[in-house]
């Protein structure tokens, strides 16, 4: 979806939680893998795991159990995070969704936060439609 994908759905996990038991709910994600796989291409969902050098082979251990069967990257150096100094180093804003330029729209957890998710799919709409940016019709510019 490189090179199609108008909108990203970002979603970090780091050392700090219980990365096994975040693989035990990636099932959660469903939905929007599902919107994912009916975009066209349009939405691309990455999912990153950050975690501690011993913690690797658990981890893998736990996603071949999970049959988990979405692509998973791992962030062994944490470069996503020191990259991008200004993304708060707070759980809650690991996961955002940037537009085709990489602009960060909006960023919580639709998944975790379910009054957040009607906004999610709308804004994920939104940018579809207006060919990859986020243009808020509610402003007048």
């Amino acid at each position: 979806n490189k090179d199609t994908a108008l909108t990203r759905l970002f979603v970090y996990y780091d050392s700090t939680s219980c990365q096994t038991c975040r693989v035990n709910n990636l099932y959660e994600w469903k939905d929007i893998i599902s919107l994912e796989k009916n975009s066209g291409g349009k939405f691309e969902l990455i999912m990153i795991f950050a975690p501690a050098e011993e913690d690797v082979v658990n981890l893998r251990r736990a996603l071949a159990r999970s049959r988990f069967l979405h692509p998973v990257y791992f962030d062994i150096e944490r470069k996503l995070l020191k990259d991008n100094s200004f993304i708060p180093s707070h759980h809650a804003f690991h996961t955002f969704l940037t537009d085709k330029d990489g602009i960060i729209i909006l960023a919580g957890d639709p998944v975790m936060n379910p009054d957040l998710y009607p906004l999610f799919l709308e804004t994920v709409n939104t940018i579809i439609r207006q060919g990859g940016k986020y243009i808020d019709a509610a402003k007048n510019y």
